[in-house]
């Protein structure tokens, strides 16, 4: 009896190993930056400024490869700002929130409810340089691209001619005809963190 206690332990004991060691490794991909990554890349700081006009400013951007933004962010005065992700084909808004800057050396960003990104298919995110607190405008970012004109495609993301649009604070508010292209530059600057699927 002695003997067989034994020897099913010692077969538990190797099977728990065997089936441990069997087990799938779930590995989640790395979240990315993709803008922060662009503008440190391919960009060099144009000015901090402020004009008199509020103003919302988007970057369109598509993934090579599927997966989801987590975050969306900016990098403005510091101030609380409204910011948003919208599909370029359905001109519908998939996400919105607030982000709270308090550095202007930094990106701030808000965690959001995941949003399935389609690989190759272009978004916009927009951020408005008027705080939530009240409507005036705010200082905001220009980085111009050191050669070359948009589009830029920098790793698995590629980047249309970011737009602005004057006189709104509504974030939303970007797909209209009264739009403005920037050729070579970003001004803003919202942002997004990104993770493949």
């Amino acid at each position: 009896m002695k003997t067989t206690t034994k020897l099913f332990a010692i077969v538990a004991v190797f099977a728990t190993v065997l089936f441990s060691s069997c087990k799938k490794e779930e590995t989640s991909k790395p979240s990315v930056k993709p803008i922060e990554t662009l503008i440190k890349t391919k960009m060099e700081f144009s000015s901090y400024d402020i004009d008199d006009f509020t103003r919302t400013m988007a970057i369109v951007f598509k993934s090579s490869k599927a997966g989801k933004i987590t975050h969306l962010g900016a990098k403005l005065e510091p101030g609380t700002y409204n910011v948003a992700l919208l599909d370029s084909s359905s001109r519908s808004v998939l996400s919105t929130t607030t982000v709270t800057i308090s550095d202007t050396s930094n990106y701030a960003y808000t965690k959001i409810s995941d949003i399935a990104i389609v690989a190759n298919k272009f978004y916009y995110v927009t951020v408005n340089n008027a705080t939530t607190s009240n409507t005036l405008n705010k200082k905001y970012f220009s980085y111009n691209l050191l050669v070359d004109n948009f589009p830029q495609t920098d790793g698995n993301f590629t980047y249309l001619e970011p737009e602005f649009l004057l006189n709104t604070t509504d974030a939303t508010k970007i797909i209209d005809d009264g739009s403005y292209l920037q050729n070579n530059g970003i001004t803003g600057v919202p942002s997004f963190i990104f993770e493949e699927n």
